[in-house]
């Protein structure tokens, strides 16, 4: 399985600079043959973080957002309390950062304070909506500390909660005054500064801001909503904007809606209009993570069709029994964010989350959820996620005191660390494959290192090509005793382009000032990535 977006410069060259070049995409990659993408098992950590104080005391979970301070981990998790007062059900949900040093135990967590105060402290009643829908940016490239991160919500903005803090006239007052842009920053994550509705909706699925440049846009994902006359969500998709980073300093603290502009909308529908009975993107957040020029996304993708009576008997209807109302989640590639590669949604390979417990426990987790951002930190991508027996529908359902039912939704927050670079791979079939990249410019140094991360599990064999195959040179032929994972093979540069001329010359053909990688990878051997230095 192979991705099928290519963002390359219309056929050109392609620089292969120092550094390493992921083979997540196809972005260097011209012909394939015997191989197929796949997503590593990652190495389980379990639950890293389960209720512990009161005001988890039923339910925690994503959405959610990390980050990593330069001491500490840090996660931002919506938590439940649930209790009797004067004879009554009381219910509260509170926004909760916690924070370890190694990122696995001791945790300590505490309610986040938002000033000015919209009601008790750590609550959210008034501001946040009732499904904490937060999404914190961490931003390096903010100039004023006091801004370093910046939260996205959704608006409580609800009839029900009296007053709202909608101060401005930019926004159409609707009979559904919900799921609007509010900003909150903060310069330690933990008290934040409210500046109120800065754009429209929907933000209940997790909206997020990406910025990764001094002075660059701020780039702003969050649902678009592409109703029908069966259903105002009947189409779930993504939308993308952007504002200047002037922008949106000056409008941080006005009443005046941030001017953002449109980039982008999409939603799923490869095979037609009917695949939104299948699934659809539930959140698309943005990217997780950016690595060597990948971008990294991990939408949740709702398996919801047939919670609607009208959709069970439509003719495209399929049966998802195993996965009803499901919400699991996807890696999605991009290099520009403007293009996305939605290969393994398409392929239906989710995320290997957690497969080992559930297999024990011989029960499926319906709700996977992960948080917002991937950390890259001492060798590995982090990435945290929660979990949920319960299905969409009956995620956040409470045990209520007055009522039987009991909900199985004791939620989680998991953790998986899979190895840098190696969270998407290639591997070859029974009968070996092959694998030739795109037309190179050669290395400017005269002696280098070709580098390799591999997993030889029978033979890798690397050839530097040019001219149409004129010219061929061998550089390693690695075998299954060599139990390294990082290969690092000296090449005289030099030379090797010096014979390619000579031969591409008495060949008269031409092509000598660029080369291809050519590699035949054995039976089961697996390869991320590739690179001089």
């Amino acid at each position: 399985m192979f991705c099928d977006v290519r963002e390359t410069s219309d056929g050109k060259s392609i620089p292969l600079l120092k550094g390493t070049e992921l083979l997540w995409d196809d972005y260097i990659i011209e012909k394939s043959t015997n191989l197929s993408r796949f997503i590593p098992k990652p190495i389980e950590k379990g639950a890293v973080i389960v209720p512990h104080e009161e005001f988890e005391n039923n339910l925690l979970g994503f959405p959610g957002s990390v980050s990593h301070n330069g001491s500490h981990f840090l996660i931002h998790y919506r938590a439940n309390y649930t209790g009797i007062s004067g004879g009554k059900f009381k219910l509260e949900n509170s926004l909760v950062i916690a924070a370890s040093t190694n990122g696995v135990t001791d945790w300590s967590r505490e309610l986040v304070r938002m000033t000015p105060e919209p009601g008790p402290v750590g609550t959210t009643s008034g501001y946040i909506a009732e499904g904490v829908d937060t999404c914190v940016l961490d931003d390096r490239f903010e100039k004023n500390l006091n801004l370093r991160y910046k939260m996205v919500y959704n608006c409580g903005l609800q009839e029900n909660f009296g007053p709202t803090p909608m101060r401005f006239k930019g926004y159409r007052k609707s009979n559904q005054k919900h799921d609007y842009t509010c900003m909150a920053t903060s310069k330690d994550g933990i008290i934040w500064k409210d500046h109120g509705p800065k754009y429209d909706r929907w933000t209940d699925t997790q909206a997020c801001l990406h910025h990764e440049g001094w002075g660059e846009n701020y780039t702003y994902f969050l649902r678009r909503e592409f109703p029908t006359e069966l259903y105002e969500r009947e189409i779930r998709g993504t939308q993308i904007v952007t504002v200047t980073d002037e922008d949106f300093h000056k409008y941080l603290d006005s009443d005046t809606p941030m001017p953002f502009e449109h980039v982008s909308e999409f939603y799923l529908d490869r095979y037609g209009k009917f695949e939104r009975y299948t699934h659809q993107l539930y959140a698309f957040s943005g990217p997780a993570l950016k690595h060597h020029g990948v971008y990294v996304t991990m939408p949740s993708i709702l398996n919801w069709m047939g919670v609607f009576g009208p959709h069970r008997s439509h003719p495209e209807y399929r049966d998802l029994s195993e996965c009803l109302d499901c919400v699991q989640p996807y890696f999605v590639t991009s290099r520009s964010l403007r293009k996305f590669n939605f290969a393994w949604i398409y392929a239906q390979h989710p995320i290997p989350l957690a497969r080992e417990y559930q297999e024990k426990e011989k029960h499926r987790f319906q709700y996977i959820v992960p948080a917002a951002q991937m950390l890259t930190r001492d060798g590995y991508h982090w990435l945290y996620y929660t979990t949920n027996f319960e299905s969409h529908s009956t995620r956040w359902a409470r045990h209520h005191p007055f009522q039987g039912k009991v909900y199985n939704n004791t939620i989680k927050i998991w953790l998986a660390k899979f190895p840098e670079d190696r969270l998407i791979g290639i591997k070859a079939n029974n009968q070996g494959g092959l694998l030739v990249t795109k037309t190179l410019k050669w290395p400017s140094d005269s002696t280098t290192y070709f580098k390799l991360n591999a997993e030889v599990k029978s033979e890798i064999v690397i050839y530097l090509t040019a001219c149409e195959n004129v010219f061929s040179h061998t550089i390693a032929r690695l075998n299954s005793e060599n139990h390294l994972k990082i290969h690092r093979i000296y090449i005289e540069i030099s030379q090797i382009r010096a014979e390619a001329r000579k031969s591409c010359s008495k060949a008269n053909v031409k092509g000598e000032d660029t080369f291809r990688i050519r590699m035949e990878i054995g039976k089961g051997s697996e390869v991320y990535s590739l690179g001089f230095e």
